[in-house]
């Protein structure tokens, strides 16, 4: 059980560490074309269907991104990365329910529209991306009385769409903000005794491109 619960953390690691090998056997005539992204940030996210309102579930949204230019001021990018979702109550609320914890390993697959290029920095100042994310849950927790005793209905996988926002500070130092909405429901309710939930999670993050 401990092995297949961390078996989604392994798969993680070892597309981390693929996409670092990638990078470097890469850097040949068309380097320039291959962009590598350290990311390490937070989301804040919601659930609809649980009892509860408000963005007050905070976890990691942290991981690795390869960018490739395919035209003018335009790339494509995949992710790896680790994500914590759910939804908590918000101390002011004093409500009973307690949280819910999912933890999944996100790959989203982008596209980036760059603009406010620096000529002598070399680098575009501002960008916007939007794309789809697959969501593969490998672990969950509830203390929320609300949702079933049956954690297993949580879908292992979900598909996701993402927008977001660029602004560089340097070459190198961005700060990125992101909006992200499963398509669907993410509990498998073949009971009918619970309303569909749709997860919804706001991502605050820095990258530092290599």
């Amino acid at each position: 059980m401990l092995l297949r619960k961390y078996c989604g953390l392994i798969t993680f690691f070892r597309s981390i560490a693929f996409c670092f090998f990638f990078l470097l056997v890469s850097r040949g005539s068309s380097a320039q074309r291959f962009i590598g992204t350290v990311v390490i940030g937070a989301n804040v996210s919601q659930i609809d269907g649980d009892n509860l309102l408000g963005w007050d579930k905070i976890g990691i949204n942290s991981g690795f991104r390869l960018g490739y230019n395919i035209a003018n001021k335009t790339n494509l990018a995949i992710e790896f990365l680790y994500s914590q979702r759910g939804s908590a109550p918000s101390i002011a609320s004093g409500s009973d329910f307690g949280s819910i914890d999912l933890k999944y390993i996100e790959i989203p697959l982008l596209v980036e529209y760059n603009d406010w290029y620096l000529e002598e920095e070399d680098y575009y100042k501002v960008g916007i991306e939007g794309g789809l994310s697959y969501g593969n849950l490998f672990s969950v927790s509830s203390s929320n009385s609300f949702v079933p005793l049956n954690l297993e209905g949580y879908k292992k996988n979900d598909l996701s769409y993402t927008i977001g926002a660029r602004y560089s500070f340097t070459k190198h130092l961005a700060g990125v903000f992101r909006f992200s909405q499963t398509i669907g429901n993410i509990y498998a309710n073949e009971s009918g005794d619970l309303e569909g939930q749709v997860s919804r999670w706001m991502s605050f993050r820095i990258h530092y491109t290599f």
